[in-house]
């Protein structure tokens, strides 16, 4: 009998205490509102959503509730509940809207609602929530649509930010992609160089489904590496008509300005050009060419401003693919001037030198991030005229230093890209006339 007593007082005990709980919680939002969080976290969701049901019932205004709810139909693969119930924090809530957008997008990108997807992603980076993610989505749908150059800049900002991280190599290989269709093969094999160096190691969970495919990003892009990987030659051949109201008088080659001629003609102007260039995917890449240009002017009284120029150059880079990368660039002018002979007919024109001109220097270029590339140059520029007196302050022969840094920015937006750059030029030729600082 002493035992069954004890039993009974334990059970009414027992039975008293869950009375006291249940009126609590009826009583209580938050009580109800962390027990239905221990459910969640415990995997019970179906058990959460009641809870969570019940208690908008008597507080609609509930936030908190309601984002837990949110996510607790987004785990039960309800995403068209979870979708109206961000629609519905999107107009009630006053908590900033940014993570709403997010899971919205997210949700309508998995539903193929690509229009509402990219509303809410760009809403979303706007918001500076997960914007690297928001902008690698916005990179692959415009991937998906073609629009390569809005891809290139929604790819590019993902890398700035650090939850872009986790989807590097599948950012920088769609990236490479977008590069290719452009027509930029060095960035292109850069950032195919970038997937193939990726540390596949990571200890974030977070992004398995990417992590799942790293292994097959970085094997396609060794393939399209070995693709990139071939010598390329070309040759163009331009003929343009034009009309001039003041023909030059010096060939457009020519940085030093002198008087232009008061000649009106119609003339031609051909173009030639044809050069080389070994593989990007080596560590020293050659690129030599050539260049042939010429005008011709109908009126007799222009035809003395008749040029014709020959530019060979040649540009070797080290690594051009890496991220740091520098080289050195040459080039030469021979201009030849249709002009008489003292000694000859006045209707004898022939093409005699005109001018020698040169640049040589060191080139380089930096990613300073994803987004900004800086680049610097500098050359020496010997010079020489044939027509120069022999002295006086007209002569135009001699040399120069120019130099140059650059910054080129790269925004995730079309409208947005800016050149930056800050250029020294010191031109000192034997006749003080043309001298420039």
């Amino acid at each position: 009998m002493k035992r069954l007593f004890s039993l009974c007082a334990l059970v009414s005990v027992v039975f008293a205490s869950s009375i006291s709980a249940s009126a609590a919680v009826g009583a209580n939002p938050e009580v109800q509102l962390t027990l239905a969080t221990i459910e969640f976290q415990a995997g019970n969701f179906p058990k959460c959503r009641q809870m969570l049901n019940d208690l908008l019932k008597i507080d609609e205004a509930n936030t908190t509730a309601r984002e837990l709810l949110a996510a607790t139909q987004h785990q039960m693969k309800d995403d068209g509940a979870a979708a109206a119930t961000y629609e519905r924090l999107l107009k009630e809530s006053k908590n900033p809207k940014g993570p709403y957008h997010f899971e919205l997008a997210m949700i309508q990108y998995k539903q193929k609602k690509t229009d509402e997807a990219r509303r809410h992603f760009e809403l979303a980076q706007k918001a500076n929530f997960n914007s690297g993610t928001s902008n690698f989505y916005l990179g692959v749908m415009d991937f998906s649509s073609k629009d390569w150059r809005n891809a290139r800049n929604h790819l590019t900002a993902s890398l700035a930010y650090v939850d872009g991280k986790p989807m590097e190599s599948v950012t920088r290989y769609y990236l490479a992609n977008a590069y290719v269709q452009l027509g930029k093969t060095d960035a292109a094999v850069h950032n195919y160089y970038e997937v193939k160096g990726e540390d596949s190691d990571s200890t974030d969970t977070s992004n398995k489904g990417i992590h799942a495919v790293t292994d097959a990003i970085r094997t396609n892009a060794i393939k399209e590496l070995k693709a990139l990987d071939v010598n390329q030659r070309y040759a163009t051949l331009t003929l343009q008509q034009q009309f001039d109201s003041n023909v030059q008088s010096n060939p457009s080659e020519v940085d030093n300005a002198v008087a232009a001629s008061q000649q009106k003609s119609g003339k031609s102007v051909l173009s030639v050009a044809a050069g080389y260039s070994s593989s990007p995917t080596r560590k020293i890449q050659i690129t030599p060419a050539f260049n042939y240009s010429t005008n011709y002017n109908y009126n007799y009284l222009a035809r003395t401003f008749n040029f014709m120029s020959f530019t060979p150059s040649l540009f070797m880079v080290y690594k051009p693919y890496a991220r740091f990368s520098g080289g050195l660039k040459a080039d030469g002018t021979l201009s030849m001037q249709n002009m008489l002979d003292p000694n000859e007919s006045t209707r004898d024109l022939k093409y005699r030198p005109f001018s020698l001109t040169a640049n040589a220097g060191p080139v380089m270029k930096y990613e300073l991030t994803p987004r900004i590339t800086l680049g610097g140059e500098a050359y020496w520029r010997p010079k020489r005229f044939y027509l120069d007196p022999a002295t006086g302050t007209s002569r135009r022969s001699g040399g120069g230093v120019f130099g140059k840094l650059s910054a080129d920015l790269v925004s995730g937006y079309t409208w947005w890209n800016p050149l930056l750059y800050v250029s020294f030029e010191w031109d000192h030729p034997a006749g003080t006339d043309f001298r420039m600082y």
